[in-house]
Formats: C-alpha cells, sequence, structure tokens
C-alpha cells in the first residue's frame, strides 16, 4: 500500500478539496486511457485492465517563480541556473493532465519544428502521454518531450496529475500491437520508478534511468 499523504495544518478545507480533485481526475484519466485504446483497436479485456484502482497516481502542485528562487548568498556550491526553468523530459507514467494558469512558459517538442510553445487556453486540459504509454503501444504512441522556460515577468501555477500503475503492474508491450515484435522486455513500475528515484538521489545532474534502458537491441528504432 502506498503511505498516507502528509497533510499540511492550518489550511481549512484543502484536504477535501484536493481529495475532490484527485477523484475527479483519476476519472477523466481512465475515460482518456479509454479512448486511447479505442484508437488502437486493443481488445476490451486488455483494456479493463490498464485503468487500476490500486494506481501510484500522484497530483503536484507546481510553482515556478520569477528569476533565480535561491538567494545569492547561497547560491555557493550549487550548480549554475541553466536555460529552462524545468530541463526537459517525459514523464514515466501512462499520461498526465495538466492544469495551467495563463502564464505561458509550457513547450513541446516536434520533430519537424523544435521546441514550440504550448499556450494556455481557458477551459482546456493538456495531455501528455508518458513512458509507459510508450511501452504499452511499441512505440505507436510516443511518450511528450517538454520543458518549461524560466519565468521572466511573473510567477507560473500548474497542477499535473500524473497516472501511474499500479506498483508491481508488469509494463510491457500489448501483445496485439507487438506487430513483427516486441520493442521493450517486460519490466515493472516498480523497477523503473525505483531506478528513477535511485538515480536522482545517487548524483545530482545524471541522467535517470529511460525506457530505453529496457529496450530489446534488435528493436527497430522508431
Amino acid at each position: 500500500e502506498p503511505p498516507p499523504n502528509r497533510w499540511p495544518t492550518g489550511l481549512d478545507g484543502f484536504r477535501e478539496a484536493m481529495t475532490e480533485f484527485f477523484d475527479a481526475f483519476a476519472v477523466l484519466a481512465a475515460e482518456t486511457l479509454t479512448l486511447v485504446h479505442r484508437t488502437l483497436g486493443v481488445p476490451a479485456d486488455v483494456a479493463a485492465a490498464h485503468p487500476n484502482p490500486r494506481s501510484t497516481s500522484t497530483v503536484r502542485l507546481n510553482h515556478y517563480p520569477v528569476g533565480d528562487p535561491v538567494p545569492a548568498a547561497e547560491r555557493e556550491g550549487l550548480n549554475p541556473l541553466g536555460p529552462t526553468a524545468l530541463g526537459y523530459h517525459t514523464d514515466p507514467g501512462v499520461l498526465t493532465l495538466l492544469l495551467q494558469d495563463d502564464t505561458g512558459g509550457l513547450q513541446a517538442e516536434s520533430a519537424s519544428d523544435g521546441w514550440i510553445d504550448v499556450p494556455p487556453r481557458p477551459g482546456t486540459i493538456v495531455v501528455n502521454l508518458g513512458d509507459t504509454m510508450q511501452v504499452w503501444t511499441n512505440d505507436r504512441y510516443r511518450a511528450a518531450v517538454h520543458r518549461v522556460v524560466p519565468m521572466t515577468e511573473r510567477s507560473r501555477y500548474s497542477i499535473p496529475f500524473f497516472s501511474n500503475p499500479p506498483r508491481d503492474s508488469v509494463i510491457e508491450p500489448i501483445p496485439e500491437l507487438v506487430g513483427e515484435g516486441p520493442h521493450y522486455r517486460p519490466f515493472t513500475w516498480r523497477e523503473f520508478i525505483k531506478g528513477r528515484a535511485e538515480d536522482n538521489f545517487a548524483d545530482y545532474g545524471a541522467d535517470d534511468i529511460q525506457i530505453t534502458d529496457f529496450r530489446l537491441p534488435e528493436a527497430t528504432r522508431p
């Protein structure tokens, strides 16, 4: 079982609001995943096994301040600021549902046009596919590479809902989608996310474990 949430004190209604938000977005993520399965022609019994009540999905409240949040006097020994507020990456889970304010700053990588802005639009939710989705679909759908550029005039706030599998879920290509063969060896979500966490804490700035680490050597590059 996942550890219990640790709720801050002195914020009346915060726990209730966040729990309601989580429950609503868990339903929306499952409905979105159903639509993805439908586009791929995935059998109903396979599709039904993927949205799982024992998932490790999470909600995060993000704040991107203007400029450097670390005072100059405390910067000694820290890595210099990079060109982004959040470096380029893919999300490890199934898919991410993102609410963002009207500040902007989110960019996605396009194979043909490089980095393109993802401008905020009122009443919309950004959907990013994650690494797990890429493995499930055997590279038919690719995980979205994205980043956030630095804030220069005003802070940015966003709320991502990360739809993730259960810890012991086996991540592998759906058999009906392997075509000439699977591109990835089976691995558990626990193995993947544990390896990424260990990389994060072992060496600041080192590359995280990626799904390419589970890619079969004979697989054709997408």
